[in-house]
């Protein structure tokens, strides 16, 4: 996988199964960080990993500016993980619908599969 393609998928994993997997430890819930982390394949431990490591304050994260790419993919997997549909969040992050369903959606899908 490309690092800009890392980096989209690392910013849907922050939005979507980092979330999960931090509240799966505050509640002490061993059964769901083990159905988290099994759920995942390689590159998107390594995308977990890569957030993780981005919000550990002792080691400054690589110096860089999140892409537009990044971005949008940060307000899609928001978008609809808060329940908005396919059209609402490609409106909202300014691409036609027919480009969301093949170039976001799937990465959506996946990153909030675990």
């Amino acid at each position: 996988m490309a690092t800009p393609d890392l980096d989209v998928l690392a910013a849907a994993t922050a939005v979507t199964t980092a979330p999960a997997l931090v509240t799966a430890v505050h509640n002490d819930d061993a059964h769901m960080v083990e159905k988290i982390l099994t759920g995942l394949d390689r590159q998107r431990l390594y995308a977990l990993a890569v957030v993780l490591a981005a919000q550990n304050p002792k080691v400054p994260p690589r110096p860089r500016e999140q892409t537009l790419a990044e971005r949008r993919m940060e307000d899609y997997a928001f978008m609809r993980s808060t329940g908005a549909s396919i059209p609402e969040a490609a409106a909202r992050i300014g691409v036609s619908e027919l480009h969301a369903e093949k170039h976001y959606e799937p990465l959506y899908l996946e990153g909030s599969a675990a």
